[in-house]
């Protein structure tokens, strides 16, 4: 019978290779080797492994297996019962290599795009003339990429004396964009009285521009008026709202005097003019109702009809109460700290006896119709002593009791109102604290006339 040796693998070193041989995601490279040599012969085994991890770039699995088996049969004699064979495994050698390499490589490139060309980054886009990015609008390239030119309102350094972006020669700067100047063929409105481009002095416009017969007391020629003379002109004839007219050094109209300001049309000088207020309201202007008005002079909104808060009174001045107060009977209410409903003062009841009474009112006009809330708090004789409330002299409510906080709330139409609170006694007993408070009064659309 013939015998045969084999190297076996331990089950550590089996489950080792198995695992990592499942893993080829990971970025490591492991390498087992396991190395056995046992003789078959009842005596001796022995099994070595050794496990080798790293990490590379790269993925390659190699498995390199040497088995060798060398059967050498010496003499197999048979005897006629026995038969000996001899199988002798001289080398056996399964060597398994793993190697798992995982290479990831990620090059991210981010380009930013700004959605299209951008004036003054120095970059000549589609649809920009220039673009020099120095950030100075004098000079040959504006800050709008444009190419400097006459009329585009920024003074091209050097080359232009003035750019007002206007086509008028009758002002201080030309349409050539020169400053104006006397002998320049222009008449220099409110300046020059004439300007006849030539250098001869004894005609009718002298060479400063002056016609020649001005300050005679006679409008001649070139002149628009003379000393006093207007020649029935007025700041109304020139198309103005209001003013006064005068004649310049050089016989022209001076408008200086001369107003657009009650046309009822906002002009170049106007914030505002009659009922023309450019759209504003008293809301827009920082307050919450009211009328909104134009000045006489047209240049500043006239809020005395606009209303910045509605009336309240929450008592926390103290004492003395408001002015808008007014009090009657035999004693005024005052101010308490007496329980307060919030904060630290309430209005309470003046120190009355038998048979007495102490009111406080106020008088609001609502330009909108709106209501009147407010906190009461009572101690009095049950059903004998009452604090009541009253609009436009009509009682609204009375309360009698030992009462807590509560908060009361009436409508109240447009127009003008007034308001009572008054504790009332009768001819005997006193009760609790025996007097009323107030506290908290808010309005909707009330305010002190």
């Amino acid at each position: 019978m013939m015998s045969t040796r084999w190297t076996a693998l331990s089950p550590a070193a089996l489950t080792l290779t198995l695992l990592l041989a499942g893993c080829p995601a990971d970025d490591v490279a492991t390498t087992t080797e396991t190395t056995g040599d046992s003789t078959t012969d009842g005596t001796t085994t022995a099994t070595t492994t050794s496990t080798t991890t790293s990490t590379t770039s790269s993925t390659t699995t190699s498995t390199t297996t040497d088995p060798t088996t060398t059967t050498d049969t010496t003499n197999p004699t048979t005897t006629g019962e026995t038969t000996t064979t001899t199988t002798d495994t001289t080398d056996t050698d399964p060597t398994t290599s793993t190697t798992t390499d995982t290479d990831t490589d990620t090059d991210t490139d981010t380009d930013t795009d700004t959605g299209g060309p951008v004036c003054g980054d120095g970059n000549l886009d589609e649809g920009e003339e220039c673009d020099d990015g120095d950030g100075v609008d004098t000079n040959e390239c504006t800050n709008a990429c444009t190419l400097a030119v006459c009329g585009d309102n920024a003074v091209y350094e050097g080359v232009e004396e003035c750019d007002d972006a206007n086509l008028e020669n009758t002002d201080a700067c030309l349409d050539t964009c020169a400053l104006a100047t006397c002998g320049d063929g222009y008449v220099y409105e409110g300046v020059e009285g004439c300007d006849d481009a030539n250098d001869v002095d004894d005609d009718e416009c002298s060479n400063a521009c002056v016609p020649a017969l001005c300050g005679d007391q006679s409008i001649n020629g070139l002149e628009d008026c003379d000393g006093d003379l207007l020649g029935g002109e007025s700041c109304l004839s020139l198309g103005f709202a209001s003013g006064d007219l005068t004649c310049s050094d050089v016989c022209v109209f001076d408008k200086a005097g001369c107003t657009t300001c009650g046309d009822d049309v906002i002009n170049e000088k106007d914030v505002c003019d009659g009922i023309d207020l450019g759209g504003e309201d008293c809301v827009s202007q920082g307050f919450i109702f009211g009328t909104l008005a134009c000045n006489n002079t047209c240049d500043a909104f006239d809020t005395s009809g606009c209303i910045l808060s509605w009336f309240g009174d929450d008592f926390e001045k103290g004492s003395p109460l408001g002015a808008h107060w007014v009090f009657g009977g035999n004693q005024p209410w005052v101010a308490s700290q007496v329980t307060p409903q919030e904060g630290a003062w309430n209005g309470k009841s003046g120190l009355i006896t038998h048979s007495q009474n102490s009111f406080m009112e106020v008088t609001l006009n609502f330009p909108i119709a709106g209501n009147i809330s407010f906190w009461r708090r009572v101690s009095s004789e049950t059903n004998w002593d009452f604090l009541r409330f009253f609009i436009d002299g009509a009682q609204q409510t009375q309360w009698s009791g030992n009462l807590g906080w509560a908060q009361q709330n009436y409508p109240v139409a447009a127009g003008q109102h007034t308001f009572r609170w008054q504790y009332i006694k009768d001819n005997s007993v006193s009760s609790f604290e025996d007097a009323a408070y107030i506290d908290a009064i808010v309005t909707v659309g009330g305010v002190l006339p």
